[in-house]
């Protein structure tokens, strides 16, 4: 299992041999769906592991408060964050301060949403034109622009659209903010960003801002966790960014549909695995000395026993060929000694001369003629 929050007993050198198991559980910050704590997994015989691994979830962390933020003054797009996921904390209209990157973080076994830097909260002064009466708490109502904000637009969805804010990678938290207030436009989950988020003002139902450059420059990140694999499986998928697609295929000996995966924005791959089903091989063709029906049939990753027939006797031991992915068999034949036919096995007639038949093996031939003094066909035995 490579999951991301995923913490397992099953790695190579752990012990975990044919037959026996290991344990799958969740890191912090993660969870099964269905409650479940631990899963078991089975090694097979074929070196794969089977058993049902539960659903995974991210945990949320709670939505930013005033408290969070230890800030007055300050807003967020802190808000429906999942474990290693990021936001930023700003200063609202009428504070002035820099932009602070804040993340779903895990602390023991709960997440809260904390700076990246430790100790380093976003820290907003008011304007110079602002009065310090006005700021006895937060949030505080903006009297002055109060009755204005009423009777202005909000700003929404067509208000980002209309900003050229739709676009895959980044996020915003524009809509649904009020007529003279801040929002910030940042890289979505999964991708990082180079600098600082541009702060926008809703104007009357209008985005824009003074930031340049005015969008984010945001660049996918890779995912590196559930990346398909298996003993019948090939993938492109390496290298796969956030929100990208690639293809787990059947490898080479085995007959399926691929499939595509996606890179989410937590950096693990979703997707399901082709069922592949192994080809069988081509006959196995050896020599008449030996045995090779127990191969009729055999498929990708099977393996038999090969003999000597009737006829040879084997000087070692049978041995194994494996069918492989190109469809074909690979092994060694055993070494088989041709058994010498008894004397007795020629006609005994005293009109027959038998000297060519004396000391032969399995499936060689002698010709027997009249002895001398007789007259007639020769006659071939093997």
């Amino acid at each position: 299992p490579t999951g991301i929050g995923l913490s397992h007993t099953c790695a190579d050198g752990g012990g975990v041999t044919t037959g026996s198991t290991c344990n799958v559980t969740v890191d912090p910050g993660f969870e099964f769906q269905d409650g479940s704590e631990v899963a078991t997994l089975t090694c097979q015989a074929n070196g794969e592991l089977t058993g049902t691994l539960p659903p995974k979830q991210v945990s949320f962390c709670p939505n930013a408060t005033n408290d969070t933020l230890n800030s007055i003054g300050a807003d967020s797009s802190c808000q429906l964050k999942q474990t290693n996921s990021f936001c930023w904390a700003y200063c609202q209209t009428g504070f002035k301060g820099d932009a602070i990157k804040y993340g779903c973080q895990v602390q023991g076994k709960t997440v809260s949403i904390q700076p990246t830097t430790p100790g380093g909260y976003v820290a907003c002064a008011p304007n110079a034109t602002r009065r310090l009466n006005e700021v006895t708490s937060f949030p505080k109502p903006e009297k002055i622009l109060e009755e204005g904000r009423r009777l202005a637009a909000s700003c929404d969805t067509t208000s980002a659209s209309n900003a050229g804010l739709n676009i895959q990678g980044l996020t915003h938290n524009c809509d649904g903010k009020a007529d003279g207030s801040n929002c910030v436009v940042q890289c979505a989950d999964g991708y990082n960003i180079t600098g600082s988020p541009p702060i926008y003002l809703c104007t009357n139902g209008a985005l824009s801002t003074s930031s340049s450059p005015t969008l984010p420059t945001c660049k996918a990140n890779p995912c590196l966790y559930g990346m398909p694999s298996g003993l019948k499986i090939t993938t492109d998928c390496p290298g796969t960014t956030t929100d990208s697609l690639c293809n787990a295929s059947c490898a080479t000996g085995y007959n399926g549909t691929a499939s595509s995966y996606r890179c989410g924005p937590i950096g693990e791959f979703s997707g399901t695995l082709p069922t592949c089903q192994p080809v069988k091989c081509s006959p196995l063709s050896l020599g008449q000395e030996f045995t090779t029906s127990p191969c009729d049939g055999k498929v990708t990753g099977e393996s038999c026993l090969v003999d000597c027939a009737e006829g040879w006797t084997n000087s070692g031991k049978a041995q194994s060929f494996s069918c492989v992915a190109n469809g074909s068999f690979t092994g060694t034949s055993p070494t088989c000694v041709a058994r010498q036919c008894s004397p007795g096995s020629t006609p005994q007639d005293t009109n027959l001369n038998t000297t060519a038949c004396t000391g032969l093996t399995t499936l060689q031939t002698c010709s027997v003629t009249c002895a001398n003094g007789y007259n007639g066909t020769a006659t071939n035995y093997t």
